[in-house]
C-alpha cells in the first residue's frame, strides 16, 4: 500500500506541474510536454519498482538509491537545457539539439518521478 501511495503522489506532483504550465515555462514545448510529462510518468513507474525491489533484494543504502536517481535528474535536465538552447539557437535546424532537447525532458520526467517516489525511506 506505502508503494502505491508513493507512486501516486509522484504522479499527481507532475501532473500538477504540467497543468500548471510551469513546464512549458520552464523548459519545455507546449506541443509535446503532456505527451512527454505522461510518458516520464509510465516509464517512472517501472524505475520505480524497479529501484524499490534492488533495494529491498540487496540491501542497497536508501541515500545511494536517492542519490543516484537525483544525479540522473541533474544530467537529463542539463541535456535538456543544453538541447533546448542549441535548438533555439539554430532557428530550428539543429534536429539533434532538438532529440536531445525532447528525449532529455522524457528523461527529465521520468527522473524526477522516481526521485518523488523514492523520497522517504520505507519502514521495516
Amino acid at each position: 500500500m506505502a508503494i502505491l501511495l508513493r507512486l501516486t503522489f509522484a504522479a499527481l506532483v507532475l501532473l500538477v506541474v504540467e497543468y500548471s504550465g510551469f513546464w512549458v515555462w520552464l523548459i519545455s514545448h507546449p506541443w509535446w510536454s503532456l505527451s512527454s510529462t505522461l510518458n516520464g510518468i509510465i516509464g517512472g513507474v517501472i524505475v520505480s519498482l524497479a529501484a524499490i525491489w534492488a533495494r529491498r533484494t540487496f540491501g542497497l543504502n536508501f541515500i545511494l538509491v536517492l542519490a543516484v536517481s537525483l544525479v540522473a535528474l541533474a544530467i537529463a535536465y542539463a541535456a535538456t537545457a543544453w538541447g533546448k538552447n542549441g535548438f533555439a539557437v539554430s532557428y530550428a535546424e539543429d534536429v539533434f539539439a532538438g532529440k536531445v532537447w525532447f528525449f532529455g525532458f522524457k528523461a527529465m520526467n521520468l527522473f524526477l518521478f522516481t526521485s518523488l517516489a523514492l523520497a522517504w525511506p520505507e519502514r521495516r
